[in-house]
């Protein structure tokens, strides 16, 4: 199918051992073999090739064959993760944003500055994937015309954020406590409003009434 066309193998560091050499085999002399059949055919195909492993390392543990390698890595192009180009962040939340609206048919009024600062300053280790799955996520939570604020940030994310910009150790407890006052603050206390907080925190109702009673919300 890629004939005259170019192949994109993602992941390539992935591949087992045994399918690397078909791989290379194809590309040295240019040509395959389709399943069940025993004829080689000819084909012509440029390849891109991605990785977000240290090919070299795996090389050294003889995971990766060094001839293969060398075979891709013809034209090597390097891209940076998100937290060496900060300044693609907000660009990237933009257009993201911008493609879950017209997806979910919902309309955002505005991001927070305090939820643009946490975006900013955060390591991003699963990237643009991670960072994608957080604005869908968003999405999904705000209210249609609404801003996105702090409060709607998943519990866990917020975890992680306050392990990285915090030398104080705050206990889980605490950071609980902070993120259900904070949803309670948004959607209110109202039956319904409580349903909607235990949504936005990915829990249960039952679990978010026990908590409320856990934490003195109530009060």
């Amino acid at each position: 199918m890629a004939n005259h066309g170019m192949l994109f193998l993602d992941e390539v560091g992935d591949m087992p051992l045994h399918i690397q050499s078909k791989l290379l085999r194809a590309l040295e002399r240019r040509e395959i073999v389709r399943l069940g059949a025993n004829i080689p055919v000819k084909v012509d195909v440029r390849f891109i090739a991605a990785t977000n492993r240290h090919l070299e390392d795996m090389i050294a543990e003889k995971k990766f064959r060094e001839d293969l390698y060398y075979r891709l890595n013809v034209i090597p192009l390097y891209i940076p993760s998100l937290k060496e180009r900060r300044e693609d962040i907000l660009v990237l939340t933009d257009y993201f944003i911008a493609k879950y609206m017209k997806l979910f048919q919902k309309r955002v009024a505005s991001v927070s500055e305090a939820v643009r600062q946490h975006f900013q300053s955060y390591t991003w280790p699963g990237n643009v994937r991670e960072l994608e799955n957080m604005v869908e996520y968003l999405i999904n939570m705000v209210d249609s015309g609404g801003t996105i604020t702090d409060s709607l940030l998943p519990v866990s994310f917020r975890l992680r954020q306050d392990s990285l910009h915090s030398e104080a150790v705050i206990s889980l407890d605490e950071l609980e406590r902070q993120a259900i006052k904070g949803a309670l603050a948004r959607f209110g206390t109202t039956v319904h409003g409580k349903q909607r907080a235990a949504k936005a925190l990915g829990i249960g109702q039952a679990t978010l009434y026990r908590k409320i009673k856990k934490y003195g919300l109530d009060e």
